[in-house]
């Protein structure tokens, strides 16, 4: 859940060369989006709680955090080489950083507990 920081960041990157007018609203829509960011985070720190010390399970859709505090994210219109190829980066969150745990052998099911 990072819609809300992202359109933070653009509204922020897109604020300049406004009247005062526009000025205003960009202002208050900021506010807005600063307020929905910090719900955003206040959720996300407390499914990070909910989760902390459970088992990794098949099926489950986690966030890959770096020691930096970015996520581990797939950029599917980025990658360089290939066609079907994706690039993976470090991202402050976007919707591009859950990942879902599948098994790659048929013998596991969705619900396992993961085995390393």
């Amino acid at each position: 859940q990072y819609e809300a920081a992202g359109a933070l960041r653009r509204a922020l990157a897109g604020a300049g060369g406004k009247s005062e007018d526009e000025i205003d609203e960009v202002e208050k829509h900021l506010a807005t989006l600063a307020r929905a960011a910090d719900d955003e985070n206040t959720t996300n720190q407390m499914e990070v709680s909910r989760m902390a010390g459970q088992l990794v399970s098949y099926g489950l859709v986690v966030q890959l955090q770096h020691s930096s505090g970015r996520f581990l994210s797939v950029k599917k219109d980025r990658a360089a080489q290939q066609k079907i190829a994706m690039e993976v980066a470090l991202d402050p969150g976007s919707t591009g950083c859950p990942w879902l745990i599948r098994p790659a052998e048929v013998v596991k099911v969705e619900g396992e507990i993961v085995m390393v």
